[in-house]
């Protein structure tokens, strides 16, 4: 993995150098020029004033090796015009400390929120710290906003340290629990149908499986609205179960964004399918009424055994 340019499936992020940082201060369209990205609406995002990237430029100053442990910018690769485009930063305090390494803070700007690009760009950076020699554990401040930004880094496996008060996740964690970044998919067969789908929900699925291929992301957003649906129907209705509807969310959000360029057709089906399940009312019980999302739940778990990534699946059914 190179250090000053990591890549997800979606992203890359690029270690900001005094070049970048010089740049930024004196025209921002020049600095998407430099990372061969577009700069949207929001930018900059929070927490990168002149101030910031003063400090930054004084911090990089004689030390150009440490641009990797500093601020990297983060690039959605495909933006609404399917161009590149400048999404957020995530920042480091500097190099290990005592084996420690701190994250600062992750930001994006306001378009790109709810997308999952902070998780994302968290966890490629978790996995090449935690690579690195001399590293034992990363760091990070309780979020302020604990509603919106504590469940990633619950998801990315932090855990609060009682003598510090910061959430902390070791080495070992990281070792026993694997990459923060999404496993790959092990595709099989397309003439191996997927194992475990209900009786009740086959048909629907069969025929979901038919359905023209869409782009992934389009999907990831379409689940994340019809989150919202069932969060906010919870509100009113004790009987809607949004604690299900969120793992189903979770796990159609991982497969989907775990597709690459050379998943097969029919795996990206099967990816899509599980996830049209989610959000269509066409598959029988209404996903509102007692037990509505089971069938739900039941779909993408057996996709994601299918499919080799049953660390995804959900317990809750």
């Amino acid at each position: 993995m190179n250090p000053r340019r990591l890549t997800t499936g979606r992203l890359v992020l690029v270690a900001a150098t005094s070049q970048h940082v010089l740049v930024e201060r004196q025209d921002v369209d020049k600095l998407g020029r430099l990372v061969a990205a577009g700069v949207g609406e929001g930018w900059p995002p929070t927490r990168s004033s002149d101030e910031d990237l003063g400090r930054l430029l004084s911090a990089l100053s004689g030390k150009p090796g440490d641009a990797v442990w500093r601020r990297r910018y983060v690039i959605l690769k495909k933006g609404d015009d399917n161009r590149p485009a400048l999404a957020g930063h995530v920042v480091l305090d500097g190099p290990p400390k005592f084996g420690t390494v701190h994250v600062s803070h992750v930001s994006v700007v306001e378009p790109r929120r709810g997308q999952g690009i902070e998780r994302e760009a968290l966890g490629v950076v978790i996995d090449w710290v935690m690579g690195e020699d001399g590293v034992d554990r990363v760091t990070a401040d309780q979020p302020e906003d604990a509603a919106g930004h504590l469940g990633i880094w619950t998801d990315l496996g932090f855990v609060p340290d009682e003598e510090t008060g910061r959430l902390v996740k070791t080495k070992a964690a990281w070792t026993e629990d694997g990459p923060c970044t999404p496993r790959k998919l092990l595709p099989r067969p397309a003439s191996e149908p997927v194992a475990g789908i209900p009786t009740l929900a086959r048909e629907v699925f069969d025929r979901l499986m038919t359905e023209p291929l869409r782009d992934p992301e389009d999907m990831r957003r379409e689940c994340a609205l019809y989150l919202q649906v069932i969060e906010n129907a919870a509100a009113q209705n004790p009987y809607v179960d949004d604690d299900v509807g969120r793992e189903i969310a979770r796990i159609c959000d991982a497969l989907l964004a775990a597709i690459a360029d050379d998943t097969p057709d029919h795996t990206r089906r099967q990816i899509q399918a599980a996830a049209r399940y989610f959000v269509t009312e066409e598959d029988g019980d209404s996903d509102l009424a007692i037990g509505g999302l089971d069938e739900d739940a039941a779909v993408a778990n057996a996709v994601a055994e299918h499919l080799g990534r049953g660390d995804l699946t959900s317990d809750l059914v």
